[in-house]
């Protein structure tokens, strides 16, 4: 199983055994880095079920994104309904805004929030 990146990579790879030469000689933080391991997969006889492509977090923008999306976008129920709750990612990344800063962190919106309070 993978969840191709919108940056060519992904976001998710599921395996129900290591298999190391899946790894082996992939141009890696390039945009080919799904294309090449599907290729491998299918060179190793491996069944490939690709999902929606999204977004991996691997930088400061998409670490914003991400604090945009889940911290200050939609509601806790909204994740819920969707089958989305990830409520750990939620409190972890509710914790980096308390420590940095949600202005450091460069997230518009919930510094925006903050210094409303």
């Amino acid at each position: 199983m993978l969840g191709p990146a919108s940056d060519g990579g992904y976001y998710l790879i599921g395996l129900k055994y290591a298999h190391k030469r899946l790894f082996d000689d992939i141009a890696w933080s390039t945009e080919l880095v799904f294309q090449q391991t599907v290729e491998r997969a299918t060179s190793l006889a491996l069944d490939v079920v690709t999902l929606p492509t999204w977004y991996d977090v691997d930088d400061a923008a998409s670490l914003r994104w991400l604090c945009e999306e889940v911290v200050a976008g939609r509601s806790a129920a909204e994740f819920i309904a969707a089958g989305y709750p990830a409520p750990h990612t939620v409190a972890y990344l509710r914790g980096l805004v308390a420590l940095c800063g949600a202005d450091t962190l460069g997230i518009d919106r919930l510094a925006g929030e903050r210094a409303a309070r």
